[in-house]
């Protein structure tokens, strides 16, 4: 067992950071582009991207120091590691749900763009914001440094010290509501309605026989099509991800003094990574459903020193197309 949680630590963890900084930092350049601010999904990307990467920095500082340093882990680590941890993960599944509501306006009520302003759509992130530090302060209260009786090491435990039996139940209950079973519904509603709208339209104009695929409403399906796809991977692996650490919360038996039960330890180990792993993947959904994302990011290293001076070594001409994530 403890040759398997090392070969999880050690791997996959650095892989999933690595990965995560470096996609998360790639879409917080494309979103924020001056070309693309002026988008209402590019803004939640952007700030999406912000998020993740700093749940990828809670996750590296964490695992350095447990790693690496190998220092004992305090109260006030524990707090402060927990806290930022629930922080990140709650923003960034609430920011999913703002952004295809967003899209859901956009198609449902397509004339009605003050509702998706700019400004109008930082102050709702703004209360999100205020609403979700709220929300984890439990956390910091909850939160402490124990000590792991299978491996002989100081771990973080959370809601299991000093609180009754029925308080131990109840805040992780809270936690899967808040974290998974209403963004489910959310998601679930929403994405319906997007995916029922987009059929109904695509019938409509069939119905008025528009079939030339070079025509201004086949463009048109064609975006909505790719920006829904992306939407969809996006919303569905955050549930995915996040639902089963949610569901072990309750599950998994921890005793009294904060010791996880040896048979739970690899599983528990698996569930924490598939957590994080939604904070670094949004990326790469992105590369797969968003054609014109995949476009920009292709430019992106186009537009790079290196590759230009690799085009420069052979002769290669330059392109200057300016393409615009109009999502």
């Amino acid at each position: 067992t403890k040759r398997t949680v090392d070969l999880i630590d050690y791997i996959f963890t650095p892989i999933i950071i690595i990965l995560g900084l470096i996609g998360n930092t790639l879409s917080i350049h494309i979103m924020f582009k001056k070309r693309n601010r002026k988008t209402s999904t590019c803004i939640y990307m952007g700030i999406l991207a912000i998020v993740d990467n700093g749940q990828m920095v809670t996750v590296l500082t964490t695992w350095l120091y447990n790693t690496i340093i190998k220092d004992m882990l305090t109260d006030d680590i524990c707090k402060a590691t927990i806290f930022f941890t629930g922080y990140f993960a709650d923003f960034s599944i609430y920011l999913v749900i703002l952004m295809t509501i967003d899209r859901m306006l956009a198609i449902t009520m397509p004339f009605k763009k003050s509702w998706r302003s700019v400004p109008k759509i930082c102050i709702l992130i703004g209360c999100l914001m205020v609403f979700i530090f709220i929300r984890t302060i439990p956390l910091i209260v909850y939160g402490y440094a124990s000590h792991d009786n299978v491996f002989n090491q100081t771990t973080c435990s959370l809601y299991t010290k000093n609180i009754g039996d029925f308080e131990k139940m109840l805040f992780p209950v809270l936690d899967i509501v808040i974290q998974s079973v209403l963004p489910s519904l959310s998601l679930l509603i929403c994405n319906s309605i997007i995916v029922h709208k987009l059929r109904k339209r695509k019938q409509q104009i069939s119905s008025l026989g528009i079939v030339n695929s070079n025509s201004q409403n086949a463009i048109f399906m064609s975006w909505q099509k790719s920006v829904t796809v992306m939407l969809l991977l996006i919303s569905f692996a955050s549930l995915i991800l996040t639902l089963p650490m949610n569901i072990g919360m309750i599950m998994i038996p921890i005793i009294d003094e904060g010791t996880i039960h040896p048979d739970y330890i690899v599983l528990f180990e698996i569930l924490w990574r598939l957590f994080f792993l939604n904070n670094a993947v949004n990326f790469y959904l992105c590369l797969i459903g968003g054609t014109r994302f995949k476009r920009e990011v292709k430019k992106l290293f186009q537009d790079s020193s290196l590759f230009r001076l690799f085009k420069h070594s052979t002769g290669s001409s330059d392109s200057n197309n300016v393409i615009t994530i109009q999502i």
